[in-house]
């Protein structure tokens, strides 16, 4: 066999190999588990992957982010760089990336996520119930059913202009 062969072959199967990692690593979801003291306790919440507490916007409709922006200065949305795994160990929940006003954002069960700003530290969780109750820390079990029945008990809020 000729050696030059052999050597294009192996680094053809080496691009071939780093291709597939890299695509892979593109499919995680930028989310994990992690602990937030939320109303002096320590809750499991969804975090991104620096371990910063993420949020959903209870105006939000439809899945369609509606926090764009001035308010996404002080809620950044969770963006992703491409397609992400639906599936997290230990997270019951679906995740996507969703195209909309903020670009291709993560979304969970139908929920755009968000992290805030004032947010400093990770496992911070500042955010939650601001605003009147529309803002909520994101749940490992977060749900349409469970946001409907009231199960952050959010009070009945009109759309603000601006937001």
């Amino acid at each position: 066999m000729n050696r030059s062969w052999i050597a294009a072959s192996v680094v053809s199967i080496s691009l071939v190999a780093g291709a597939s990692l890299q695509a892979d690593a593109a499919l995680l979801p930028p989310v994990q588990l992690h602990s937030a003291e939320v109303s002096g306790h320590a809750v499991n919440v969804l975090a991104a992957s620096d371990g910063h507490t993420l949020y959903y916007f209870t105006e939000d409709t439809h899945g369609l982010a509606t926090c764009t922006v001035s308010c996404a200065k002080l809620w950044p949305p969770l963006l992703s760089k491409g397609i992400i795994a639906p599936n997290v160990r230990g997270i019951p929940g679906k995740f996507q990336a969703v195209k909309g006003p903020n670009g291709l954002q993560v979304d969970y069960n139908g929920h755009p996520l968000y992290l805030y700003s004032l947010d400093v530290r990770p496992g911070e969780a500042l955010g939650n119930g601001l605003f009147g109750g529309i803002w909520w820390v994101a749940k490992p079990n977060l749900s349409v059913q469970a946001i409907n029945a009231g199960a952050n008990t959010k009070p009945a809020v009109k759309k603000s202009s601006g937001w």
